[in-house]
């Protein structure tokens, strides 16, 4: 029986981690050194969101991007199973971060 409260007990702390996971965004920096690169990306700054499947860019998220972007890239997992086929130009409209350009990869 302490068996069985245990594993009922982490099944739900592990179910109540992936919610909270699942509903909370996380902003990471990450630099790019690749000799490769064209001189013309030197600087050049990209503000890539993914795996937001059908929820919605919180906008704390957004106002937290102080650094000036060269372009917004939306894609990863943008729609789960249940979610529509096109992409909802309503959802990523708010996800505008500055006047620089978007590019939308839909995904799976």
């Amino acid at each position: 029986m302490a068996y069985f409260i245990i594993g009922t007990v982490l099944l739900l702390l592990f179910l109540f981690y992936m919610v909270y996971q699942a509903h909370h965004d996380t902003v990471e920096y990450e630099t790019i050194n690749d000799p490769e690169l064209p001189r013309g990306f030197d600087g050049f700054r990209i503000f890539f969101i993914s795996d937001i499947h059908r929820r919605v860019v919180r906008k704390t998220t957004l106002q937290s991007i102080t650094d000036k972007m060269d372009m917004v890239v939306i894609g990863g997992d943008t729609y789960g199973k249940r979610g529509p086929i096109k992409p909802d130009k309503r959802k990523y409209k708010k996800v505008k971060v500055s006047s620089c350009p978007d590019l939308f990869c839909m995904g799976e």
